[in-house]
């Protein structure tokens, strides 16, 4: 029986491979689609003018740094300042200022005031940013609010927000 299956050894290490580069294939693809913007530090182009493109699910993604360290930001224009999950602030190393209520998508939340040194997103860096520790917000990906957009002039076209 042993001598039998044998045969299929081969057969079979290469099903797997082949198994194998078609998931690395798809993963990067279907990447891709949700976050179009991930390679945006090393491709922002022009000197302060940065181009995302919106992902399948409708948002503006963009990776970027907050006091050096490495973030992912969601864009929104509807935050009045950039809204941490408490996670990310501890790993940056904010402090957390007075406590603020603060409305989310789920209702009043509690916050802590906090400030940037220096938030970059692609070509584009500003610097003294007030920001906010929301404890109640899981994940690592930062809202992006008006603290920091309010500096840049923003175009939406074609799938595409320009910020300049």
């Amino acid at each position: 029986m042993a001598q039998s299956v044998r045969p299929l050894a081969p057969v079979a290490i290469v099903f797997l491979v082949l198994l194998g580069v078609l998931w690395w294939l798809f993963d990067g693809y279907t990447a891709g689609r949700v976050h179009p913007n991930r390679a945006l530090a090393t491709s922002a182009g022009e000197a302060g003018t940065v181009r995302l493109t919106r992902s399948r699910d409708g948002h503006y993604r963009a990776p970027g740094t907050i006091n050096g360290e490495s973030v992912g930001f969601l864009v929104d224009t509807g935050a009045s300042v950039i809204a941490l999950p408490a996670g990310v602030a501890e790993r940056i190393g904010l402090a957390r200022g007075a406590r603020i209520t603060v409305q989310t998508a789920a209702g009043p939340s509690r916050a802590y005031r906090t400030r940037l040194d220096r938030v970059v997103v692609g070509s584009i860096a500003v610097d003294d940013v007030r920001a906010a520790i929301v404890p109640a917000v899981g994940g690592d990906q930062i809202l992006l609010g008006m603290s920091f957009l309010g500096h840049l002039d923003m175009q939406f076209r074609n799938g595409e927000l320009l910020l300049r």
